[in-house]
């Protein structure tokens, strides 16, 4: 057996683990029923997030696809989720969306291609973010830990991994000296602007968290949850598939901005129902500067780049500050 796939399988392994931690279950079926759901999306996530591996594998993107799909949701249906009457849930915001992306490989007009990829990540995208398919995993202890990583590996696999800035070094969700360097640097940049902007409006407040135990598994959590999912949708598929679109065009430069700006801008209407009226407007321009740190370090070091950038953010957030109610 070759090396990566023991790296895989330690990696699931260790997720599963971490999960069960972070997330214990009420039932021994539900605990094996989220066991399972993890391993499919983990090894989905990393065989797909990581273009080496993607190489490697003999699958057919089409067999992996119905995988993904139908393992996950057998598991929470038979081991603690809400039952057939949900179904619709995973048709809509699962089956629906993630099938336009497929659909969308076997299209020859460019345009036309990246409309169908566009919208069907979108409507991904809202079934997750706005909780719509929380239902499906009534009886799990942690609705969006288990959405978050079966999202992001449907996600993947239907846009076939094609995640990369276009930059030679990027190796998709695998760390690079490259990725790590402008991450800390955008990170550093937008912090200046966020952080003070935050404190002297009274948006922010300092708020020493120091938990040994959120330091790590946080730091991992944010990372696999929210960083994923978020710089899979906003920059791996949607900043990606814009500037594809721009490359050639006598107006490259000017389009390429325009899709930097267009897609934090977007970023940060995402986030718009995440704040209480009094400080909406200071949580969409903290989220904006964010979205243009992430997207600045997806274009110069890769996916990890804007990855780690975005876990840093929201990690540093966690431990020093909070928002005021």
């Amino acid at each position: 057996m070759e090396k990566w796939i023991y790296a895989v399988i330690g990696t699931d392994i260790f997720v599963v683990v971490l999960v069960l931690v972070a997330a214990p279950q009420n039932t021994i079926a539900a605990t094996i029923g989220s066991s399972i759901l993890v391993l499919v999306c983990m090894s989905t996530i990393l065989l797909y997030g990581i273009p080496a591996l993607t190489s490697k594998t003999k699958f057919h993107d089409e067999v992996v696809f119905s995988i993904v799909l139908v393992i996950p949701y057998l598991s929470i249906l038979v081991t603690g989720g809400s039952g057939l009457n949900q179904i619709h849930l995973f048709i809509v915001w699962y089956l629906f969306p993630s099938s336009i992306m497929m659909i969308s490989h076997r299209l020859s007009n460019r345009l036309l291609r990246a409309a169908f990829l566009l919208s069907g990540a979108a409507i991904l995208w809202i079934g997750f973010d706005h909780r719509y398919t929380r239902s499906l995993f009534e009886g799990y202890s942690d609705s969006y830990l288990f959405n978050a990583l079966w999202m992001a590996s449907v996600a993947l696999v239907s846009c076939k991994g094609k995640i990369l800035s276009g930059n030679t070094f990027d190796r998709g969700i695998l760390p690079t000296k490259e990725g790590a360097k402008i991450a800390n640097i955008a990170t550093l940049i937008a912090s200046v602007i966020i952080v003070p902007f935050g404190l002297l409006t009274g948006f922010l407040e300092w708020n020493l968290n120091i938990d040994p135990f959120f330091i790590v598994i946080g730091f991992i959590g944010i990372f696999l949850t929210i960083s994923l999912q978020e710089e899979l949708v906003f920059r791996g598929i949607a900043l990606r598939e814009l500037d594809v679109l721009a490359k050639n065009s006598v107006n490259q430069q000017t389009f390429m901005k325009v899709n930097l700006l267009v897609t934090s801008l977007l970023f940060a209407l995402t986030h718009w129902n995440n704040e209480t009226i009094q400080y909406v407007w200071h949580y969409f321009f903290a989220a904006f500067v964010a979205g243009i740190a992430y997207a600045v370090s997806y274009r110069k070091g890769g996916m990890f780049g804007a990855m780690l950038s975005h876990t840093l953010v929201d990690w540093f957030w966690a431990l020093f500050l909070k928002r005021v109610d």
